[in-house]
């Protein structure tokens, strides 16, 4: 079983980053006008600073949203887990009246009879927030497939010798 690693989108870091530059640049405009209030250019520094800061963090700290092999997975760089722990990622999404804002992902992790929730926040995303999502699923029910082959195929056998197994496959047929 291939391994996996997904890592955020370069056009969302990208998008991200010119909202900022963008806010920051009111900001400076807002100050220089100085119409009497600063609150304008506060606001619009504070915005563009809490939408670089993410970007930031993922230039300099990269790490894989998700990253998932035969032996277990991992989110958000959170140390290995192996499959039986691993309950499913869902879509949570924000919506300002019926216009959709934004959407990630929370992995639930099931840990020593408690379940705790990962979030993947949208500038980690390595694409839309459902087909990630779908993805990670699919990529967990096929290797804890494997997992449940590997176990079967591990097991001793029912039968004491190779003839007592080909005679019950005969008596099948």
């Amino acid at each position: 079983m291939d391994p996996i690693a997904l890592f955020p989108d370069t056009g969302m870091l990208r998008r991200y980053a010119v909202a900022g530059l963008l806010c920051l640049c009111g900001a400076v405009l807002s100050w220089s006008i100085g119409n009497g209030s600063l609150w304008g250019a506060v606001v619009s520094g504070l915005t563009g600073l809490m939408l670089l800061g993410p970007v930031a963090r993922v230039i300099w700290w990269p790490r894989a949203s998700f990253a998932a092999g035969a032996q277990g997975f991992s989110v958000m760089g959170h140390g290995p887990t192996s499959w039986p722990s691993y309950s499913g990622a869902e879509v949570q999404r924000v919506h300002c009246g019926p216009v959709p804002v934004t959407a990630w992902i929370v992995v639930q992790v099931r840990s020593k009879g408690q379940v705790r929730r990962l979030h993947i926040l949208p500038w980690r995303l390595s694409a839309r927030a459902d087909v990630m999502a779908d993805r990670m699923n699919a990529y967990a029910r096929y290797a804890q497939r494997a997992e449940d082959l590997a176990v079967a195929f591990s097991a001793p056998a029912a039968h004491d010798s190779v003839s007592d197994l080909d005679s019950a496959l005969a008596a099948r047929l």
